[in-house]
């Protein structure tokens, strides 16, 4: 296309986008909204304290993270380098998102207390390798140094923990029974 046909173009073109109507946002009228459908992506329960929301969803990655360092303090109750997540070949599936908040005192706005907050897949497909330096998982130990590692999950937890309660307050990982 020569360079007089573009400018042609242009010139005739830019005026036509300018004269159309504009198009904004406009609520759905009751008839549309009794259309839309959707069902078991989600829920929100309230149990003795703790709120909780699960989300059904499924993400597939292979992820490759130069670090991870997670605590209260600079010597981390996480410390992983060279993480990957899955494989160049196999992706870790991770379903069933849930995040938990638990309470102390919770109908007590004076007195309510953030005890401790879990997110992560309840199940996982697939493969976690790291050069874990710190290592704080729920069963396992705290601040454990198991050096490079691969966890397989099979249909396991991985869970982030930030808790703010008894012996050991920090941040912990559930990997169920991922080894």
């Amino acid at each position: 296309m020569s360079k007089t046909w573009f400018t042609f173009l242009t010139f005739l073109l830019v005026p036509v986008f300018f004269l159309m109507p504009a198009q904004a946002m406009e609520p759905m009228a009751e008839p549309e909204m009794d259309e839309v459908t959707a069902g078991g992506f989600s829920s929100f329960s309230w149990d003795n304290g703790t709120a909780t929301v699960n989300l059904d969803m499924e993400v597939r990655t292979w992820t490759e993270v130069g670090m991870f360092h997670a605590g209260p303090d600079p010597d981390g109750d996480q410390v992983w380098t060279d993480v990957d997540l899955g494989t160049q070949s196999t992706d870790l599936v991770l379903r069933d998102f849930v995040f938990k908040a638990r309470f102390n005192n919770y109908n007590d706005p004076q007195n309510r207390e953030l005890l401790g907050v879990k997110l992560g897949f309840q199940n996982v497909q697939g493969t976690v390798s790291a050069n874990f330096q710190a290592l704080s998982r729920e069963g396992h130990g705290y601040r454990d140094s198991p050096g490079q590692h691969t966890y397989t999950f099979d249909g396991d937890p991985l869970m982030l923990h930030f808790n703010t309660e008894g012996d050991n307050p920090g941040v912990w990982v559930d990997f169920g029974d991922a080894t």
